[in-house]
């Protein structure tokens, strides 16, 4: 394949980090979801090698050990769960898995078919450490997301039964839901200690702030694995949606995407610098942008050294200011 879609480097001006735990998190990580029934013996290889704890070492660099290892299980499930959801390919039947599935985390009481599904029974094993480290109201946050995550899985199946490429507009609203980030942010009270109120994070700026970061971790997403999806007959990406409906080629959507991506990490500058002063609250905002920060890089960086993800190019050195990858995908 032509490689003139590899040419472009992603900017990005945030430093790299890495929690210190990471290899003990992976380590526990991984023997959860095998005691969790999750993953087989057979696949437990092929996960470790997506190496996720490193993704969320990266995004949660401050974070402690007992909060990050949280948020690795979480992330565990929630590729496992996304991965679930692909092979699920009728709408009713995946409704109705998810929605149980939301139903057993705002309860914490499994039923029916949860009673015997090892993805319920893990789900429900994070839904009390959660509360052990949270609060009522907090978990109640956390289901709204999900909730909005699995709308999100659903619209994807009609889609693909229905045999359409989503617009433009739908797309980016909708990735935003797939991309899993927002429950991902509410962690951060988990893992960080941070203590934000409602009005600071109902903010606009604030708000807008997590819908860049959203956008620029989906947006690099999509840029990694569209020659992989494409191929696959997969249109929900952000690629295959710019060919579809801007009549673009495969390079030139691709280079397209790049310098929305470019543009939205300047947005997110631009954002910053605009927050508004919260009295008692500044220390932890500032706290919580730099986890936005790191979500934004810490997604780079690890799609460059995931077994789930390799580069398609070597990177010249850039400097801190314009530190960046193009990573093209590799067999899951």
């Amino acid at each position: 394949m032509d490689q003139q879609n590899c040419d472009n480097a992603l900017y990005c001006p945030f430093e790299q980090a890495l929690n210190p735990s990471v290899e003990l998190v992976q380590s526990r990580s991984l023997d959860w979801c095998s005691r969790k029934h999750i993953v087989s013996e057979e696949r437990r290889s092929h996960l470790a090698k997506s190496k996720i704890a490193w993704l969320t070492a990266r995004a949660f660099p401050q974070a402690n050990i007992k909060g990050l290892q949280l948020a690795s299980d979480w992330t565990h499930l929630f590729c496992l769960l996304d991965d679930r959801t692909d092979r699920l390919t009728c709408p009713v039947s995946l409704g109705a898995f998810l929605n149980d599935m939301l139903t057993v985390f705002r309860t914490g009481v499994l039923f029916g078919d949860m009673l015997t599904d090892p993805f319920a029974h893990a789900l429900l094993d994070l839904r009390s450490r959660m509360l052990q480290l949270s609060s009522a109201a907090w978990l109640e946050s956390f289901a709204n997301e999900l909730r909005q995550l699995f709308i999100g899985y659903s619209w994807e199946t009609i889609n693909d039964t229905m045999g359409i490429v989503p617009d433009l507009g739908t797309y980016l609203n909708m990735r935003a839901r797939t991309i899993g980030l927002y429950p991902q942010f509410l962690l951060a009270a988990i893992t960080d200690d941070i203590e934000l109120p409602a009005e600071v994070l109902h903010d606009p700026i604030v708000r807008s702030l997590m819908t860049a970061t959203s956008n620029c971790v989906a947006w690099a997403n999509d840029l990694c694995t569209y020659e992989k999806e494409i191929a696959e007959g997969e249109n929900h990406n952000l690629v295959a949606v710019m060919m579809k409906h801007e009549s673009m080629s495969m390079a030139d959507a691709a280079n397209h995407v790049v310098a929305m991506h470019d543009a939205e990490i300047r947005r997110f500058l631009e954002l910053e610098s605009e927050l508004p002063i919260f009295a008692g609250h500044d220390r932890d905002l500032t706290r919580f942008v730099g986890i936005l920060r790191s979500w934004i890089r810490g997604h780079l960086d690890w799609a460059q050294e995931t077994g789930r993800y390799r580069p398609g190019l070597e990177v010249s050195p850039q400097q801190a200011s314009e530190s960046g990858l193009w990573a093209r995908a590799a067999s899951w």
